[in-house]
């Protein structure tokens, strides 16, 4: 499945290094995490692989996970810095957060916008100060 989505994932990393200088650390993080949740729902089953896909380091798709994981820590780690994200949360934490949300929505084609609400309900708890 690895090369099936290899061109989406190069995508996602050309995105978040695109966003790596944005003006506003969170927004970049934010519209990186969408665009994920938007490409997961692109292949169906593609969300429950992702979230399994770190057990099976020699897979396909952990060699896809890997750099994934490092261009969302360097997105993360800047808005940790701008003091807009708790500094305890992990990435690893954040991607299976993000690939649940982009399974639900999966199980859920009748609710175009759940995975905008509980995108959003995640980002509250992420936030700093609350």
């Amino acid at each position: 499945m690895g090369a099936v989505f290899q061109g989406e994932v190069d995508a996602l990393l050309s995105r978040a290094r695109e966003l790596g200088d944005a003006p506003q650390p969170c927004t970049a993080l934010v519209e990186w995490l969408r665009a994920i949740i938007t490409h997961a729902s692109t292949y169906r089953g593609l969300s429950r692989a992702l979230m399994a896909a770190p057990a099976d380091e020699s897979s396909g798709l952990a060699r896809c996970s890997r750099p994934m994981r490092e261009a969302g820590e360097v997105l993360l780690t800047r808005a940790q810095r701008s003091g807009a994200v708790r500094p305890d949360v992990d990435i690893r934490d954040l991607m299976q957060l993000t690939n649940g949300i982009a399974l639900a929505a999966e199980e859920s084609p009748d609710d175009p916008e759940l995975a905008d609400r509980l995108l959003t309900l995640t980002l509250t708890g992420l936030k700093a100060g609350r």
